[in-house]
């Protein structure tokens, strides 16, 4: 389905017109909120430096691994020195007590592309038979900026139970290590 789509069915649905401005502001914080379910995988690599500070990529999520030359090195607490690791602080990686050349690799969990009003045809990046969770989340947040409250709780409650279902479906789809071919829902 494509954002053209989405900002289509959310009018109908709520039988008004809100701007497509709007609804794309809140399909991407559903995509946001659901960027912890999907888990895309990404990596980033880096020469190691005298100055030990390596910016994280502007999508980054979270960490899957870090590897310096062959060795993992595992998160360290900002307050523990002496002992081998990676530390973060301000989307700033550093090394302690790591070697002082060969490279860095970082295995990254990536936060989900962002959608905009100037491309219409792009195609959120969660499994197709889910898109419908940007349609009802950007239903539930504007019947509340319309003060419809009555209408909100069902819309927010059928995101969060499809969002459940979405997580399910992502956790049998990794065990699986391929796609599911139908969803039953």
């Amino acid at each position: 389905m494509q954002l053209a789509d989405i900002i289509r069915q959310v009018r109908r649905d709520l039988e008004e017109e809100p701007d497509a401005g709007d609804v794309v502001d809140w399909v991407n914080r559903a995509l946001d909120d659901l960027t912890s379910i999907a888990k895309k995988e990404a990596k980033v690599s880096f020469p190691i430096t005298p100055d030990n500070a390596y910016t994280l990529p502007d999508d980054f999520h979270d960490f899957a691994h870090v590897f310096v030359g062959q060795e993992r090195f595992d998160p360290v607490a900002l307050e523990i020195f002496g002992q081998t690791g990676f530390k973060v602080w301000n989307g700033t990686l550093s090394l302690q007590g790591g070697p002082s050349t060969g490279s860095i690799d970082v295995y990254y969990f990536r936060k989900l592309a962002r959608l905009s009003t100037a491309d219409t045809t792009a195609v959120p990046e969660i499994d197709e038979p889910f898109h419908d969770l940007l349609i009802l989340y950007a239903l539930g947040q504007l019947q509340f900026t319309e003060e419809d409250y009555d209408d909100r709780p069902d819309s927010m409650a059928r995101y969060e139970a499809r969002k459940r279902e979405y997580a399910n479906y992502m956790t049998r789809k990794r065990r699986k290590g391929r796609t599911i071919e139908k969803v039953v829902w």
